[in-house]
């Protein structure tokens, strides 16, 4: 079940009006019209529904060298998660966007220059949905919860433990249970 915002629009719709939201921050930001246009021309696209650890990726042409000059000509396209477009993920979604529109202007580390630029983005509150983001994408696609029996600690994974693991905090061994949340 994709939870989407309340609008009839197709999920490369949502994508677009995205976008736009970012680009009309970047404005604000001082981003030149020149440089938002460039960034304009990006493909972009979805990573897998079962991808749990990543929430965009900035996919450069095969055989750049990333260690010379960069731009948004290098760039052959930006996956974002399609979840990340749901109404209570936008901000975040924005802010991912963003954060890989960083990558497109030449950095494709995360180093201190990088980080300057990402920093300028002005929710410190959608910054932090990250790990949020995470442990839902985690618990939507667990089949399993590894759950510890002293502490209760939950650990959503998709094969059972079969008693191979132990919580790191007690030491014991971490029961099998069956995730009830589990996606239709």
């Amino acid at each position: 079940m994709v939870l989407r915002a309340e609008t009839d629009l197709e999920p490369e719709d949502d994508l677009k009006l995205l976008k736009e939201q970012v680009f009309a921050q970047m404005l604000l930001l001082g981003y030149a019209e020149e440089t938002i246009s460039e960034l304009g021309e990006i493909t972009l696209g979805f990573l897998r529904r079962d991808a749990t650890q990543r929430h965009g990726v900035t996919r450069f042409h095969p055989g750049i060298d990333l260690k010379g000059e960069l731009g948004p000509k290098n760039i052959r396209r930006v996956d974002l998660h399609r979840e990340i477009l749901a109404e209570d993920w936008r901000d975040y979604g924005a802010y991912v966007l963003y954060h890989e529109y960083c990558h497109c202007l030449g950095y494709p580390g995360h180093g201190r220059d990088f980080r300057a630029f990402e920093r300028l983005w002005r929710d410190d509150h959608s910054q932090k949905k990250g790990r949020q983001f995470t442990d839902y994408l985690r618990q939507r696609n667990a089949v399993w919860n590894w759950i510890c029996p002293t502490c209760k600690a939950v650990h959503a994974r998709r094969k059972r433990a079969n008693g191979r693991y132990k919580c790191r905090k007690c030491d014991i061994i971490l029961l099998d249970v069956e995730n009830s949340n589990l996606a239709q």
